[in-house]
């Protein structure tokens, strides 16, 4: 039988989520969300005043209306702003409830907010509809795991978006926080 300890800095500390864009196509406003989201890691009041100019204009279809959503919620995210996230999440999933990146999002926006328990149901929905990032679902099953004090299966995460994705960074960085003994 294997034992996890985890140090106990990593619960105090909040590591980054990971996420997920959604590429508009066609270009316009919701193109121009779409890169804000891509090329702005620190994004600014001025990235989402171009998402909801998008919204606004009312020219997007049903799928590209919630891709913006979602992208807005990206950048209100990374803005620590998660209960802003969480509602452009909640109007995509009105309009596309079986999306994986909408619910690979949600549950990162729900880690930042702390509610690890809703977190896990978002992020193994977005396993169940094979999202295009399983590596950042399991990353961010990780931290909410931790976070719960169930070390064992945060480490299980974390092996699994490192088995997904071995050159990232983010879940090598997590598992070095764990020392595994035999019993």
């Amino acid at each position: 039988m294997l034992r996890f300890l985890c140090l106990s800095f990593a619960v105090i500390v909040m590591p980054l989520t990971a996420y997920a864009q959604v590429l508009i196509l066609g270009g316009g406003a919701g193109q121009d969300c779409y890169q804000a989201v891509k090329f702005n890691l620190f994004p600014s009041a001025r990235h989402e005043r171009i998402c909801t100019e998008a919204i606004e204009a009312g020219a997007l279809d049903r799928k590209n209306l919630a891709g913006t959503y979602i992208n807005r919620g990206i950048i209100r995210m990374r803005m620590q702003s998660y209960e802003a996230a969480l509602g452009d999440y909640a109007k995509a999933e009105r309009l596309t409830p079986n999306s994986g990146p909408l619910h690979l999002n949600k549950g990162a926006a729900l880690i930042g907010a702390r509610d690890f328990d809703t977190a896990l149901i978002s992020l193994n929905q977005a396993i169940a509809l094979e999202t295009q990032d399983p590596h950042a679902a399991h990353y961010n099953l990780g931290l909410a795991y931790e976070h719960l004090g169930q070390a064992d299966l945060a480490y299980q995460s974390y092996q699994t978006a490192l088995e997904l994705r071995p050159d990232w960074s983010l879940p090598t960085k997590a598992l070095e926080r764990f020392t595994v003994t035999r019993e």
